[in-house]
């Protein structure tokens, strides 16, 4: 099964026109050896055919929210390079939006 559940802070927010539009989701977890401070990790999301509403919603950075979706990872070339790319396809009908 791939199935993903992830809450929090929304940004890095990007519409490619009506279809798709893709965003991050900052997550604090754990802490770092050094200096006491919790690792934050950034999860690219992409969401397809999202409404009026959630892409006006969703285009406030800073906006916390919990989703679900499944994870895709997909490889490409660029500049004779292999490039591997991953990032959450999310369920529409999980957004959760809290603040």
């Amino acid at each position: 099964m791939n199935a993903v559940c992830l809450s929090g802070y929304i940004t890095r927010v990007v519409a490619n026109g009506e279809k798709v539009l893709r965003f991050a989701i900052v997550a604090k977890h754990g802490y770092s050896k050094k200096k006491g401070e919790k690792l934050t990790e950034y999860i690219p999301c992409c969401l397809f055919k999202p409404s009026e509403k959630v892409k006006d919603l969703l285009s406030k950075e800073g906006l916390f929210l919990e989703l679900r979706g499944r994870i895709s990872s997909s490889k490409y070339e660029k500049d004779g390079e292999t490039k591997y790319s991953t990032q959450v396809i999310v369920d529409p009908q999980s957004l959760n939006i809290i603040k």
